[in-house]
């Protein structure tokens, strides 16, 4: 049994359509989607239409969530650092929300040795908490009580495994924002053989340049708001940066409310980043 494992595609069309050709030729038994396929880029329309047409077995991500709880609670309109997610829900459906809420969060592989596979976003009960990060007492209850001997979840965005307890916790990567400084498309391969579960870590280049063009047409930087330019710059770099101010605001206790403070908070913290200079150059004023 060959399986390939996807995740984490955020929009990035031009990423997913690289990844896909890649796996036809590894001639895999199925392919999973982990989630998060949509958010914060504008093709998350057609990464959903392009999963559905190919079949694939998509589980919930936070980002789901996100369209779910906008259609279901439209007070999101009042949140400015939330306006990324706003105008993505805004480009799909209600329909699409519909569907997507009807997502799993885990899909189990049984195998006739009881050397089983569970494949889930973060962890299979919660999909914005990983496991990759720490394990409490809850997760560990969980994993033991699912009883595979590896686990596959995505969320973090970077390649990489470690062993709890003898059962295999590995992280499947991202297909359209990694964030291990390769701007490649990661997918992750796993292989049933000799009574265990195998693992590769494969990537595959795309036309990144083209998906750079396209957030750039559409007036992503304008429209979606300053926090937009923090997504576009993991883009560029394959680096975190969404994921690193957001915390620093907490930390510091700073709490923007208008565009204007959101935009500063921002700014400054491109300027430590020594980012600023080169994000500038793409944002309309």
């Amino acid at each position: 049994m060959k399986i390939a494992i996807i995740a984490d595609i955020h929009g990035n069309y031009f990423a997913l359509e690289a990844v896909l050709e890649q796996i036809k030729k590894e001639k895999v038994d199925k392919i999973i989607c982990a989630g998060d396929m949509i958010n914060p880029f504008y093709e998350s329309k057609l990464v959903w239409e392009k999963l559905k047409e190919e079949q694939i077995l998509c589980l919930k991500g936070n980002h789901e969530n996100y369209l779910i709880d906008y259609y279901a609670n439209k007070k999101y309109l009042d949140s400015y650092n939330l306006k990324p997610i706003v105008k993505v829900a805004q480009s799909l459906s209600q329909k699409i929300a519909e569907e997507v809420t009807k997502l799993p969060l885990y899909h189990f592989i049984k195998t006739k040795n009881n050397i089983n596979l569970c494949i889930c976003h973060a962890s299979p009960s919660n999909n914005t908490k990983s496991y990759m990060n720490e394990l409490d007492e809850g997760m560990k209850i969980e994993l033991k009580k699912l009883g595979a001997t590896t686990f596959v979840n995505a969320h973090l965005h970077v390649p990489e495994s470690k062993e709890w307890n003898k059962i295999k916790l590995i992280s499947a990567g991202s297909v359209g924002l990694p964030m291990s400084g390769k701007k490649e498309a990661e997918y992750l391969v796993m292989t049933f053989k000799d009574k265990r579960w195998n693992f590769k870590h494969k990537s595959v280049l795309y036309d990144h340049q083209k998906a750079i063009n396209s957030i750039l047409e559409s007036n992503f930087l304008e429209d979606a708001g300053s926090l937009s330019w923090l997504l576009f710059d993991e883009l560029l770099t394959a680096d975190k940066k969404f994921a690193h101010f957001i915390p620093g605001l907490k930390k510091e206790n700073k709490k923007p409310i208008s565009e204007k403070e959101w935009t500063f908070e921002v700014i400054n913290f491109l300027k430590s980043k020594n980012r600023w200079d080169v994000i500038k150059k793409y944002v309309k004023k």
